[in-house]
């Protein structure tokens, strides 16, 4: 039977197969070949200071496009909560689509999204993603949205060697999507709290422990500085890691429209382990 099934077209279908575990997982394919049963991870981020500013557990189905209106919801929740707001969205070209430039263009929202290439365009079937989707072509090709696109990569993939790399968030040991839920969100305020610290010491990168003589000041100055005359920035980054830890223990609210800050986007699998087959229909 094995053999047999070896050959079967669409073995690996999520509506055949899952975790007894974690139902809510998904099959898909990682970027080596194999294929893992994994959530989805996504996260924007704050163009100007490098902060996490939202961070969502998804199902892998429907692909990135599918994601980004939750995520952007997560995110203008989270940046509403400190009077933040700004008019501009960075994201790669899985995001792309007219569905997706519509969404950006109706929350106000000026859209920096990578083309694809899909040569000569037709838009009979669709009128009303035409102008938006001009509008992006228009400025991702200017110097301002290249530089843009350069800083998101910049700025996403340093979030994505601080949160899987250096902490160990390529796999996870905890199973449904409340618990990486969690997990995810406390991570992401330890990336933010990192980035606090060497905003106001100059000291404190993830991956060394450079500066240790800074730290011999004594710790009720450090204190008083941090509590009473933080800079504007700085006090915007505590109020975001504020929110961000106390979402680690309520549900997310219903979608909120609010206009997020200048956010770059990006998403990533979590992988789980095994899976087994699902009832037949109708038992």
């Amino acid at each position: 039977m094995a053999k047999l099934d070896r050959k079967r077209p669409k073995r690996g279908s999520n509506e055949e197969w899952f975790h007894p575990g974690d139902p809510e997982a998904r099959i898909t394919r990682m970027k080596d070949g194999r294929t893992r049963l994994a959530h989805k991870l996504e996260h924007a981020v704050d163009m100007e200071s490098g902060a996490v500013a939202a961070l969502t557990i998804q199902s892998i189905r429907g692909g990135d496009t599918a994601s980004l209106p939750r995520t952007l919801d997560e995110a203008s929740r989270q940046l509403g909560e400190v009077a933040l707001e700004a008019a501009e969205v960075v994201a790669d070209k899985g995001y792309h689509s007219n569905g997706t430039m519509k969404d950006i263009k109706s929350r106000g929202l000026r859209s920096y999204v990578s083309e694809p290439n899909p040569g000569r365009r037709s838009w009979k079937k669709d009128r009303a993603a035409q102008a938006p989707t001009s509008a992006n072509h228009r400025r991702i090709r200017g110097n301002r949205g290249l530089s843009l696109l350069r800083k998101r990569g910049e700025l996403l993939e340093r979030t994505f060697a601080h949160l899987l790399v250096t902490g160990a968030m390529r796999r996870v040991h905890l199973r449904g999507t409340d618990n990486i839920r969690k997990r995810v969100l406390i991570q992401g305020g330890a990336c933010n709290l990192g980035l606090l610290m060497r905003t106001l010491f100059h000291v404190g990168t993830p991956r060394g422990l450079q500066g240790l003589a800074a730290l011999a000041q004594p710790t009720e100055t450090s204190v008083y500085t941090l509590s009473w005359h933080p800079t504007p920035t700085c006090r915007q980054l505590l109020l975001l890691l504020d929110r961000i830890l106390v979402s680690c223990f309520r549900d997310p609210l219903a979608n909120d429209h609010r206009h997020s800050d200048r956010l770059a986007l990006a998403s990533y699998g979590t992988r789980s382990e095994t899976f087994l087959p699902r009832p037949a229909r109708g038992d």
